[in-house]
């Protein structure tokens, strides 16, 4: 994640609020205190996702809030309808991804094989449901 002055300054409040310091967190979460100073200060610009993720996890903050500001209690996601095609999810998932880093097209063939895999299920559901129903078909003859 980007680290841009507001996202500092939240983990700056929220250190503050929860009374840690870089050798704490080393303590709690395994950080280096020398890393979240830089966080802090400005001297890394880009962060470890999974870093971020414990420290929210630890003070029970969502990812969200730290990158936004916005309080999903006040501001809910969007709820994706449940019965939606795979397919279309496929889409938007990459559509979402579509412009980001290069951290993320790994991510993007990962989901590239999924949705590969998941046509070749549906395509051999739909010959075993063919097949079922004509074993059925026999068995009544």
């Amino acid at each position: 994640m980007e680290l841009t002055p507001e996202i500092r300054q939240r983990l700056k409040t929220l250190m503050e609020s929860k009374n840690e310091t870089g050798y704490t967190l080393n303590r709690k979460l395994g950080i280096s205190a020398t890393t979240i100073g830089n966080y802090l200060n400005g001297k890394i610009t880009k962060a470890d996702n999974t870093k971020l993720k414990a420290m929210c996890d630890l003070w029970g903050i969502d990812m969200e809030w730290l990158e936004t500001g916005l309080d999903t209690l006040q501001h809910p996601k969007e709820t994706e309808p449940k019965n939606e095609n795979p397919e279309q999810l496929f889409k938007q998932i990459l559509l979402k991804l579509d412009g980001k880093d290069d951290q993320y097209s790994s991510l993007r063939k990962d989901i590239f094989l999924i949705r590969e895999n998941i046509t070749t299920i549906s395509r051999n559901l739909s010959i075993l449901a063919e097949n079922v129903q004509q074993l059925k078909t026999n068995n009544k003859k």
